[in-house]
């Protein structure tokens, strides 16, 4: 029995140029393969039409009978350019001194260092100091993969708090669990700096992307 294959194809180059081409073709006479050969087709039409916009990524995307196969590849924007960008789109990122120390394939390490304004009662850093790391850290996370997309906004955060942190820098790993062209899907670890073995906070959130 024929299916239906939806093949998707977004390209972003020099950090200008997303090229986007979609297609539709029968599984059974009509390869998976000639519907790809006619999607590159149309993008290599767009290209020298001049249709460009974006930032810089690779993402294939691919569904068949409901599944989603994604592959990407890093931007090429450096840790400090993310730290950057953040310190200047949200003036609180300065205010709690965000570091992203680690960007990688992996994701982000971004680190907020301890500092008395930080605290709450009993001495430990507070609840909204934890969660405004966790949701810079997936906004970083995000930027690292895609580039500028700055209007990528937060959708969902959910966070259980686990142990009381240490009077000392915080830091959370950040990488992405799933990536669609709406939306990136995160996951971020939290601990005192020098005791990674015990989480301080486990967070799971949720990116729009500006189309």
């Amino acid at each position: 029995m024929a299916g239906i294959v939806r093949c998707l194809y977004r390209c972003v180059q020099d950090g200008t140029v997303v090229v986007q081409a979609s297609g539709y073709a029968a599984l059974g006479e009509t390869s998976v393969g000639a519907s790809l050969l006619a999607i590159k087709a149309e993008k290599e039409h767009r290209q020298q039409a001049g249709s460009y916009r974006g930032a810089k990524s690779l993402v294939h995307e691919h569904e068949i009978y409901g599944e989603r196969i994604e592959e990407e590849n890093v931007s090429t924007l450096t840790a400090e350019q993310v730290q950057a960008l953040i310190r200047a789109g949200l003036p609180m990122a300065e205010d709690i001194s965000l570091c992203i120390d680690r960007l990688d394939e992996a994701g982000v390490l971004a680190r907020v260092p301890f500092h008395s304004k930080l605290i709450r009662p009993g001495g430990t850093l507070s609840g909204p100091t934890i969660m405004a790391l966790a949701d810079a850290a997936m906004y970083a996370v995000v930027l690292g993969r895609l580039g500028r997309v700055e209007m990528a906004v937060t959708s969902n955060l959910n966070i259980n708090f686990l142990v009381k942190p240490k009077p000392v820098d915080l830091l959370a790993e950040a990488r992405i669990l799933r990536l669609s062209r709406r939306q990136a899907v995160c996951e971020v670890s939290l601990y005192s700096a020098g005791n990674e073995e015990e989480l301080v906070a486990h967070v799971t959130g949720t990116y729009a992307l500006p189309l």
